[in-house]
């Protein structure tokens, strides 16, 4: 039996195969082992909340003309005061109505201003995700639940899969949250109760398994053969993806559930709007709440650079403000679990100089490499760079891991990706290679995921990742002629608008 629901836009949600929620069991714990109770009779499950995204994106008509000054204004300034100063100056619609197009140069604000901000930046609650009444059935009729996340992790897959074990243990199940890949130190901080488990920790009796920020099965670790056993299995993810069965190596008799958005930020998020889905059931406490909400925010903030990346909304801001206000806590709370400085003179190895006038290319110390294209630049790391800078950073902190280490490197992948409208890594993982790309319009990265590496990699809105087959030099020649490409269209574009 299988139950999909994937959606490309936040207001055309379908579901298939649904069925209506039953009654909650009654649940006092705030641990994820909290024994299975009995559920009571199904009831029908309560009308969705208003999908307040869609409606802030209509405009009234007074207020068209602020909107498409304040829209021209932002559109020649690259200046984050000019839009905190605009986006309060003028009404909560224009100004998340505005700052949701898709302007090349829209940022937001420093996220402490952002947050201290409720005219421009008001908090929305997850609940208007909607989540399909199929994907809360079977939350609520299954009593003993892994929680997968992929590897190598990140924070998004991390916090999914605590906040969701912990909500489920929350209302009278046996769940646990499982990834298979020791975590490295910029991720440690989430796991400060030691309840992430690895796959040789768990047994194999689960009544459904659940995939979050995840849709392959073949990127769980060793957590596949527990999948493989599931009469049931769900995916919960935000990134492009088949949805099916065969792609999570389910089970063929295994029913099979799926709730995919790509237009949402995080993994995060959804499990966020389950949460409040149950919450409104009074399935648990507000001070539960508070325990769910710590991983799913912090995995909001991994998964969109602390709001530095293209495509982090004012949707997706306010969502995140609704969680930190709902932990009560202050925002460097909610950030301390995923904040963590990499040492400083490893990351000094890892940053090339800046470039001296007419200059396309440089290279640091340990051969990381930054070459510009027009408006793009493509980074390429070899695996010489992240162990050389891996036994630097270990001296002074012995929790680092390689993952740190590209973490770092991200880190000025995401600074050009601020700037640019294109920013490409290519980077060998121990003869593995890896490729992310940036891109502040949408869907560029997958696209050109897709175009050159088919079948090896995926992503989300701005955000793209591949794993594809060749050497580092191999695959980083099929980025540079894409570029090269980009570039000469690009060029043959503004000849032709001159004339």
């Amino acid at each position: 039996m299988v139950g999909i629901t994937r959606t490309n836009a936040i207001s055309s949600s379908t579901t298939k195969g649904a069925a209506v929620l039953g009654a909650l069991p009654a649940g006092t714990g705030t641990t994820a082992t909290a024994t299975a109770t009995a559920t009571a009779a199904p009831a029908p499950a309560p009308a969705p909340a208003p999908d307040t995204f869609a409606a802030s994106r209509t405009e009234s008509p007074a207020l068209t003309a602020t909107a498409a000054n304040l829209s021209k204004a932002l559109g020649k300034s690259r200046d984050r005061s000019l839009i905190v100063a605009t986006s309060t100056a003028v009404t909560t619609q224009t100004a998340k109505g505005l700052l949701n197009q898709p302007l090349p140069s829209r940022r937001l604000p420093p996220l402490a201003v952002a947050m201290a901000d409720d005219v421009g930046f008001p908090a929305i609650s997850p609940a208007n995700l909607q989540v399909p009444p199929a994907i809360l059935q079977a939350l609520t009729s299954a009593k003993k639940i892994l929680v997968i996340g992929h590897v190598p992790p990140d924070g998004d897959c991390v916090g999914s899969a605590l906040g969701l074990a912990r909500l489920l243990g929350a209302i009278g199940k046996t769940a646990h949250a499982c990834v298979d890949a020791p975590l490295p130190g910029r991720l440690a901080g989430l796991n400060e109760a030691g309840d992430l488990k690895r796959a040789a920790d768990v047994d194999d009796d689960y009544d459904l398994v659940i995939l979050v920020d995840v849709a392959q099965g073949a990127r769980i670790g060793g957590a596949a053969d527990v999948l493989r056993k599931a009469p049931a299995v769900m995916v919960l993810d935000h990134h492009h993806a088949d949805g099916t069965a065969v792609e999570a190596k389910a089970d063929d008799a295994a029913h099979f559930d799926t709730w995919i958005r790509p237009d949402v930020a995080s993994a995060g998020l959804l499990i966020a709007g389950i949460a409040e889905a149950f919450h409104a059931q009074d399935a648990f406490s507000e001070s539960t709440w508070r325990v769910v909400a710590g991983p799913l925010a912090a995995g909001t903030l991994t998964d969109t650079d602390f709001f530095r990346l293209p495509g982090a909304s004012v949707e997706t801001l306010g969502m995140f403000k609704h969680m930190v206000r709902r932990m009560d806590v202050s925002l460097a709370d909610a950030e301390a679990p995923v904040t963590y400085a990499f040492p400083d003179d490893a990351k000094a190895t890892l940053t090339p100089p800046k470039a001296q006038l007419g200059e396309k290319t440089t290279t640091s110390s340990a051969g990381v490499g930054r070459a510009k294209f027009g408006d793009a630049a493509l980074w390429s790391v070899p695996a010489h760079a992240v162990n050389d800078a891996l036994k630097i950073a270990t001296q002074t902190d012995p929790r680092t891991t390689a993952a740190d280490v590209q973490g770092a490197l991200l880190d000025h992948l995401d600074g050009d990706a601020a700037q640019l409208p294109l920013s490409i890594m290519v980077l060998d993982d121990g003869g593995q290679v890896r490729v992310s790309i940036r891109s502040q319009a949408a869907d560029e990265a997958v696209d050109l995921v897709n175009s050159l590496f088919p079948g090896q990699g995926g992503g989300k809105p701005h955000v793209a990742a591949a794993r594809p087959q060749g050497s580092l030099n191999e695959v980083k020649q099929s980025l540079l002629k894409a570029l090269k490409i980009r570039q000469t269209e690009q060029m043959l574009s503004l000849r032709v608008g001159r004339n």
